[in-house]
């Protein structure tokens, strides 16, 4: 069943006692603005919300899925609908906070989850891996490999994005409600300190300090 994004993110914030209000679409040459403010601890933070609907592909998987409980669902990128939605909300973002308030680009996906699991956040914010590889001219000799570094498609930098303090992602909870697992972005300008939304549906998770690779695990904050 597709569910609407911004009404689950209303229910989670009702869910977590966030206070939030919808804000209005500017009539001026219809700029779009993002979507939510919400204050938390006395703090407030603008917030995008997407989600991410099936395409032709997918909906024939899901509805195979249906009918024989197993199918093939196509190949992608990992991470690329949620560049995407980073492309797309940044400016919003950044016009709206004015440098001053946190950002997230809050997502959900009528996908499975798919599209939006740690390692799709992972290789949105930090990019593609790639492998360096050493070719000797003697044939006789075998190519070493190097190690793994984060490469193409990053998205989160010391000069890009910075206005974006998070990308969390909405799931439904195993029993009832929803959960939100909130990514911190290492480079934000006005981070979100996770002590202003500590509850056990919300965690939080950052990239390890140093890290070279996308190919590692988040760090529970």
């Amino acid at each position: 069943m597709t569910q609407n994004a911004e009404q689950v993110f209303i229910e989670l914030c009702d869910q977590a006692g966030i206070r939030w209000r919808r804000i209005p679409t500017a009539e001026k040459d219809r700029e779009k603005r993002p979507d939510y403010e919400i204050e938390v601890s006395g703090n407030y933070v603008v917030v995008e919300v997407k989600q991410f609907d099936p395409n032709r592909e997918e909906k024939k998987a899901l509805a195979d899925l249906e009918k024989q409980h197993f199918a093939a669902f196509p190949t992608r990128k990992p991470g690329g609908r949620v560049r995407k939605a980073i492309d797309k909300a940044a400016p919003q973002l950044k016009a709206l906070s004015k440098g001053k308030l946190p950002t997230v680009v809050a997502v959900l996906s009528n996908v499975l989850d798919s599209h939006v699991d740690p390692y799709d956040i992972m290789t949105a914010m930090k990019g593609l891996d790639t492998v360096p590889v050493t070719v000797p001219k003697d044939s006789n000799v075998q190519p070493s490999f190097g190690d793994p570094k984060s490469g193409p498609d990053k998205r989160m930098t010391t000069n890009h994005n910075t206005t974006i303090s998070a990308v969390a992602v909405i799931r439904k909870a195993p029993e009832a409600g929803y959960v939100l697992d909130v990514y911190h972005n290492n480079f934000a300008a006005n981070p979100i300190d996770p002590a202003w939304l500590r509850r056990p549906d919300i965690r939080h998770w950052k990239i390890p300090e140093g890290s070279a690779s996308s190919l590692i695990s988040w760090e529970s904050i």
